[in-house]
């Protein structure tokens, strides 16, 4: 039997096809004596009644945003994501028969498919954010260039540009990859730097080791950059002001498929 007795659904309440599978995902669960909590995803997510900790198991029904959303929440519970995504590079597990997915899963936590997923902490004046997938300054006005300068552990890259990517190795399927960045073995601790459109023809997307710390001035005289969190606006970076971008304090425990392989994982995305 699949270890402890209350599982949490995390839904995103878009999906009409996740809505109804997890019906029917609940009723088989019921029958083996676990209890569920149903979760949905929201603008603010908090759940201050709920002791999140006590679960033993998330399921993520939905996309990558969705696993994005309940990886925050989350913090310290293994997480099985089923796909219902575009394409949902994270979401490993499918939405088998109920009676296949719960033995997929029984076979996953027997034999330990898990893996550890690194994030990252965002710093601006006197708050803070999380990112599991990608941090990304923008201009706040869409399709024009932002001046930006990117200090890497004390040297200095000059990036006029619509923007840049700072991404975890999870988040280099995503946004980073989309602006030209590489694929990065999620359970490596590094980190994507992907500048969008920049005009500096010498910056190209790199890869550093996640212990390195980023500081992202915004050069601009007038212009606002916008942040953002795995695809989501946290806050708005005034003309002159900096943010910085270092190794989260937290890791997100993420259960994988009894066959899962990440070539092959990426090799499917592209078949899409």
């Amino acid at each position: 039997m699949p270890q402890g007795k209350l599982w949490a659904f995390f839904l995103n309440p878009f999906k009409t096809e996740a809505l109804e599978y997890a019906k029917d995902f609940e009723f088989l669960l019921a029958s083996k004596g676990i209890e569920v909590r149903k979760f949905i995803r929201g603008p603010d997510n908090k759940f201050e009644e709920f002791a999140l900790s006590d679960f033993d198991l998330v399921l993520v029904f939905g996309g990558d945003g969705t696993f994005y959303k309940a990886a925050k929440i989350f913090r310290d519970v293994p997480i099985v994501t089923v796909n219902f995504g575009t394409k949902g590079f994270l979401c490993a597990f499918k939405p088998w028969p109920p009676n296949v997915l719960y033995e997929r899963i029984k076979l996953s936590r027997k034999l330990g498919r898990v893996t550890k997923l690194s994030t990252l902490k965002v710093n601006v004046g006197s708050r803070s954010f999380h990112a599991v997938g990608d941090v990304a300054v923008v201009h706040s006005d869409p399709g024009k260039v932002i001046r930006l300068d990117i200090d890497i552990d004390g040297s200095k890259l000059f990036a006029p540009a619509d923007g840049v990517v700072v991404a975890t190795s999870t988040g280099s399927t995503g946004y980073a990859l989309s602006v030209g960045g590489p694929l990065v073995d999620m359970t490596l601790d590094a980190m994507v730097i992907a500048p969008i459109a920049s005009q500096n023809f010498l910056i190209r997307p790199m890869v550093l080791p996640l212990t390195k710390e980023v500081k992202i001035w915004n050069l601009s005289k007038f212009q606002e950059a916008i942040v953002l969190c795995d695809g989501e606006e946290v806050i708005r970076l005034e003309p002159q002001e900096s943010l910085t971008i270092r190794k989260g304090d937290y890791k997100v425990t993420l259960v994988l498929p009894p066959d899962f392989k990440i070539l092959e994982r990426w090799r499917e995305i592209t078949e899409y």
